[in-house]
């Protein structure tokens, strides 16, 4: 998810609208294709089995500034490592790292909202 600092618009991405196979596509298309940027956030809003509902992408997104970017994953393995060098390497950094229940982001979007809005 990210809010473009120019116009302030809302992007976002949730794989679970997507096949498996289409994963690494997806993730692809929605950070280099401005237009399919477009089309896979379009997806991700609309209510789909399985995915985070439209109000809690919306207020996850609310929580950030212009020009800010979120990649929110859940892992069953010991991969905060992997993500946190990731992510500096680009510039960002790990903002959590902790056990949640539920087995799906949707399952936890209360606890994403709690954390993108205890670091704007």
């Amino acid at each position: 998810m990210r809010r473009d600092a120019t116009t302030g618009a809302l992007d976002a991405v949730d794989l679970a609208t997507g096949g498996r196979d289409a994963t690494f596509a997806s993730l692809l298309d929605f950070r280099l294709e401005p237009r399919r940027r477009r089309s896979i956030t379009e997806r991700t809003l609309a209510e789909h089995p399985g995915g985070i509902p439209r109000h809690e992408i919306e207020a996850i997104g609310a929580g950030l500034d212009a020009g800010a970017t979120i990649l929110a994953v859940l892992s069953t393995g010991a991969t905060a490592t992997v993500l946190a060098d990731a992510a500096a390497r680009c510039g960002g950094r790990l903002i959590a790292d902790e056990p949640v229940e539920g087995q799906a982001l949707a399952q936890v979007g209360s606890r994403l909202r709690a954390i993108v809005n205890s670091v704007s």
